[in-house]
């Protein structure tokens, strides 16, 4: 959107068939449910807020009232009363997800190709080289691997916003060992969990004094909260496992959903044994999302702002965007929108652009 306002269109290419990545929101009946990124916080996140009003978002503040359940290592239950755990963090009615379809909904000059697969990249001193794996119309060089059409896509530069461990899977430059290992050294956030969420006809837990928040050290789910929207009549548990990458992909999915339901039956009384709705969401299997190193979940937030993301490479035609690249508010929602806003900007004040239109934006 910045860079449509200097004059420069671009060209997104998105392997899935969606925008959005890892912000991944589902319609249900009611609503929408957020699979990917749930919170924001507008109060520190500006940008974040800016379109919260410009597309004129709904905030949802997080359902905290009554009590707590704590389930310990035996799988003994028991109420607490705890403060607030989320603060000032607000979900969005319409589903994070919203927020990339404001964005392209401000699009003007600039295309969006879904469905687009990023093979690999080539940098010159004058261009940048980008091969995708299915052809399209009006492509500049095609050709065919096996029985895939090949398209290479030229470009004055490219901003990397995919995470930058599967960046290095393609974006390969044995000459610039500290991109590389930049590229490698920090973990896609939340790519090694898992998330599950089931839809209610009526929100029992708040019935029987329950905030629908739990803390588990038993598991399958090692924390649980309420997302449901009383005024669209929607209500939700959702909870991320405990079990890691390896110990789920070990199990069907109905597995892994029987033993969820089980769970919230224990915590919060057998009406969580029938939801209208169930949807578990595994981004540890999403090919998009998370590298082989990824399956290992990091003990906590890492501090993103890897240096080697900060610089333009190539003669200054290559740029880094994703969230992980971020110096602030690395890995979440806000650092995403900051790493392409500084992305684009530094192309620009490098000239990479050469003052034409023709940039290529990976996603």
């Amino acid at each position: 959107v910045g860079l449509e306002a200097r004059g420069v269109s671009a060209l997104v290419l998105e392997a899935r068939d969606r925008l959005g990545g890892r912000a991944l929101s589902v319609p249900v009946p009611g609503g929408v449910l957020d699979l990917g990124p749930s919170w924001v916080w507008p109060h520190y996140q500006p940008r974040v807020s800016k379109i919260i009003r410009e597309a004129s978002l709904t905030p949802l503040a997080q359902y905290e009232e009554g009590t707590l359940r704590y389930e310990n290592p035996e799988g003994d239950v028991r109420s607490i009363e705890y403060p607030s755990r989320y603060g000032d963090a607000v979900r969005l009615a319409q589903g994070l997800g919203s927020i990339a379809s404001h964005l392209e909904s401000q699009l003007e000059r600039s295309e969006i190709r879904l469905n687009t697969t990023v093979r690999n990249v080539t940098a010159s001193e004058s261009s940048v080289a980008v091969e995708t794996g299915a052809a399209e119309t009006g492509a500049v060089e095609t050709g065919t691997i096996g029985s895939e059409s090949v398209e290479t896509i030229r470009a004055d530069a490219l901003i990397v916003a995919t995470p930058p461990a599967l960046a290095a899977q393609w974006l390969v430059f044995s000459s610039e060992r500290e991109l590389q290992n930049g590229l490698l050294r920090w973990p896609t956030w939340m790519a090694a969990h898992a998330k599950f969420a089931a839809v209610y006809e009526r929100p029992f837990w708040r019935e029987s004094g329950f905030s629908g928040s739990a803390i588990s050290h038993r598991g399958p789910l090692m924390e649980v909260v309420d997302i449901s929207d009383p005024s669209q009549e929607l209500f939700a548990l959702f909870g991320f496992f405990a079990l890691d990458a390896q110990a789920r992909q070990s199990m069907e999915a109905g597995e892994l959903e029987r033993l969820a339901l089980d769970q919230l039956g224990a915590l919060f009384g057998p009406g969580a044994l029938s939801p209208v709705q169930t949807h578990l969401q595994d981004w540890s299997q999403e090919r998009f999302t998370a590298a082989e190193s990824d399956l290992h979940a990091p003990a906590g937030h890492p501090p993103y702002g890897e240096p080697a993301l900060q610089k333009l490479w190539c003669s200054n035609r290559i740029a880094f965007a994703s969230a992980e690249a971020a110096q602030e508010h690395g890995g979440l929602v806000e650092g995403a929108l900051l790493a392409g806003e500084v992305a684009a900007q530094r192309l620009l004040e490098a000239g990479g652009l050469g003052g034409r239109s023709g940039l290529n934006a990976v996603s």
